[in-house]
């Protein structure tokens, strides 16, 4: 299981790893157990979340919103999170499996964004996840210099 203020680093790696995508449910959630780590209601959204209801059809600066319970901004909505995983359909996502099952050619996102909606097809749930093509046609720049958004307020 993940230990809160854990943190491990990725073989050959400079620094520290971007978290996989079950450490971002599980962060995200925060011991919520409803579809929203505010709660179980579209409206509870709007408390800790820009998306296309509320966003003016732009990003807005971190911790504008209210933190989930364990004081992370921003994982509900404006903007994706980028993960260490590569995208694939998990069995099982929990915070005891950890380890990245993607082999695929992109990368898992988390969170959704401004532009996501409540709708059904794309809220910004805790356990809606994306994909982000690593080979994206006519994207400027490496596709590894996207970061992710999780914050924490000191």
């Amino acid at each position: 299981m993940l230990e809160p203020g854990a943190a491990s680093r990725r073989e050959g790696a400079d620094g520290y790893r971007l978290p996989s995508d079950a450490e971002w449910e599980y962060a995200c959630r925060a011991g919520a157990t409803t579809m929203f780590a505010s709660g179980a209601r579209p409206r509870d959204l709007a408390r800790v979340a820009w998306f296309a209801d509320n966003a003016g059809g732009q990003t807005h600066r971190v911790a504008t919103r209210e933190p989930n319970a364990w004081g992370f901004y921003d994982l509900h909505g404006n903007v994706w999170e980028w993960l260490e995983d590569l995208y694939a359909t998990l069995p099982d996502l929990s915070a005891d499996n950890v380890e990245s099952p993607g082999v695929g050619p992109d990368r898992t996102i988390r969170g959704g964004s401004w532009y996501t909606g409540r709708s059904n097809a794309g809220r910004p749930t805790s356990s809606h996840r994306s994909r982000f093509p690593l080979q994206r046609p006519g994207l400027p720049g490496r596709a590894d210099a996207v970061t992710t958004g999780l914050t924490l307020r000191h």
